[in-house]
């Protein structure tokens, strides 16, 4: 993803230096607007580096567990992109938005309580027969 947000800029620098005449041409008809068009190049670096970081922890997490169990922790992001959407844009979920995510937090609980009470032999404790059907 990282260089997925890095190749975002490849247009943007085509378009800069191969024709300035349109770049200017494109931001006299955005100040006619009303837009903004000086930005700093330096806000995609934010972005970059929390993905960056964010990338970096799920490849550590996939060193101390399974494959399956590191992806369905990172379904973690659509938990937190809904609570910062609440608090930073004040964004009001229907209560079928709020099933689904209790629902996705009901799963990742369980998941991630699957893989701590794992044995190390890939058998969850708790689908292991002597927790659902008793010692033998």
């Amino acid at each position: 993803m990282f260089l997925g947000e890095f190749f975002c800029f490849v247009p943007f620098i085509y378009i800069s230096f191969r024709n300035p005449e349109q770049l200017k041409k494109q931001q006299i008809v955005a100040k006619g607007k009303g837009l903004r068009v000086s930005f700093n190049r330096s806000y995609f670096a934010i972005p970059a580096i929390c993905d960056l970081l964010a990338s970096t922890c799920n490849f550590i997490g996939l060193t101390m567990a399974t494959a399956s169990t590191s992806q369905i922790m990172s379904a973690a992001t659509i938990f937190f992109t809904a609570v910062l959407s609440y608090f930073f844009l004040k964004r009001r979920y229907t209560r079928f938005q709020m099933l689904g995510i209790l629902m996705l937090i009901l799963g990742i609980v369980i998941v991630g309580t699957g893989s701590i009470l794992d044995d190390g032999n890939g058998v969850s404790a708790l689908i292991s027969n002597d927790t659902i059907g008793g010692k033998e």
